[in-house]
């Protein structure tokens, strides 16, 4: 026989606002003011009396059957001394992680989440470099759980590189090992699947060739007569040649670098190959040269010389490379390569070695004392940079652009 006090279907659905209603077993239906009707279970835990929401009462999905099921799963959870709210919280979190680890767990959450916290002080090309290494050759292990991937699933990528770009397999593993050992750290994984470095060969060291002194004179020869190339370009390649700086760093210079009332330029850390940031004094034909073209730049964009498509960009830097193939150094000379040029001259003039490494930053050993000398040798290295500029044009006229 059914219990009197036990509800029934019609009396839940015709229970009216302030209603509350019993259904024996500790099974209450609390009826709010605009209607909502809500179930709930009383129980004690040490002499505390405490209520678990069961929730909200519905026909079909949670109706009177299910409200007692629900009860009486709580009821077995309080005679084991667990309280059923406590019980749900920590189920509630538990699912919560497994949702979350579900999208964080892959190895492209993994990757990018490297990536952001590696990228302060980097170069934005050497961030785009890294993006692109690992989209084009480990896309595969993108939607793979990172727990799943193997030290065979990384070997099977590097091989193939190995024998075709050297370089480039080299990074990926660096990639790897770093992105693995970030997981270590978070407590996600417990041993890195990356083969260790003598597993990954290395290519034979490609210097760039260096261009002799009188090649470069004629360059600077055909640059100043080129009047069908993009002046921009013209203008990049030659702050390369005066400053004897890296092609990146003149292709993403930016006009608060400069000081040209001072005739000088300097290059922050954080776009320096070594991470120390570097004085370079500027010649006056360098500073005539800046000064002409800062009358044509765009001064809406940052930068000396801004991308054609996007000016809040750099230019790209293989502009640069294709100029000097024009002028019939394909194949024969780099950008990177008039840096040997500059080294070639003076040591062959007996000037000071250490200022001459300082005008390519060539930093000493210790980096610490490389910070606190980078205006060391500054009076020999304005005085070379001016001998030198003055060696490309011969003269001590300032150059047309």
């Amino acid at each position: 026989m059914r219990s009197e006090n036990l509800l029934t279907d019609i009396q839940v659905r015709q229970a009216k606002p302030g209603d509350k209603l019993s259904d024996g077993g500790s099974l209450y239906l609390l009826v709010k003011p605009n209607g909502t009707k809500l179930w709930q279970y009383r129980f004690k835990i040490l002499g505390k009396e405490s209520t678990h929401a069961i929730g909200e009462y519905h026909p079909t999905t949670l109706s009177l059957r299910e409200a007692r099921r629900r009860r009486n799963a709580a009821r077995e959870l309080v005679s084991q001394g667990l309280n059923p709210n406590t019980v749900r919280q920590e189920e509630k979190r538990r699912v919560a992680q497994e949702e979350l680890l579900k999208k964080t767990n892959t190895f492209k959450a993994a990757y990018e989440k490297w990536l952001a916290a590696t990228e302060k002080n980097v170069d934005p090309k050497t961030i785009s470099q890294r993006r692109r290494d690992i989209e084009r050759h480990a896309k595969s292990l993108f939607a793979r759980p990172v727990d799943k991937i193997t030290r065979k699933d990384i070997v099977e990528i590097l091989e193939p590189l190995e024998k075709s770009v050297v370089e480039v397999a080299r990074n990926m593993r660096q990639y790897f090992m770093a992105i693995f050992e970030l997981l270590i750290d978070d407590g996600i994984l417990v041993s890195n699947p990356c083969p260790t470095r003598r597993n990954v060969k290395r290519g034979p060291v490609r210097h760039h060739p260096a261009i002799l002194e009188d090649a470069i004179v004629e360059f600077m020869g055909c640059l100043n007569q080129d009047k069908s190339s993009d002046v921009k370009s013209i203008v990049a390649i030659k702050l390369v040649m005066l400053t004897i700086c890296r092609k990146s760093e003149a292709t993403s210079a930016r006009w608060d670098e400069f000081d040209l009332e001072q005739g000088e330029w300097f290059i922050p850390k954080t776009r320096m190959k070594m991470g120390v940031a570097h004085w370079i004094p500027l010649s006056t034909q360098t500073v005539a040269l800046l000064t002409e073209w800062r009358r044509y730049s765009n001064r809406n964009s940052p930068y000396v010389f801004p991308n054609r498509r996007d000016p809040m960009r750099p230019m790209a830097g293989n502009t640069l490379n294709a100029i000097m193939s024009r002028h019939g150094l394909k194949g024969k000379g780099t950008p990177h390569g008039l840096r040997s040029g500059f080294s070639t001259h003076f040591n062959k003039l007996g000037a000071d070695k250490d200022a001459i490494e300082r005008c390519l930053a060539h930093e000493p050993g210790n980096k610490i004392r490389a910070a606190y000398n980078r205006w060391d040798y500054a009076p020999e290295r304005r005085k070379l940079l001016q001998d030198w500029a003055d060696y490309l044009f011969n003269t001590k006229e300032s150059p047309a652009t």
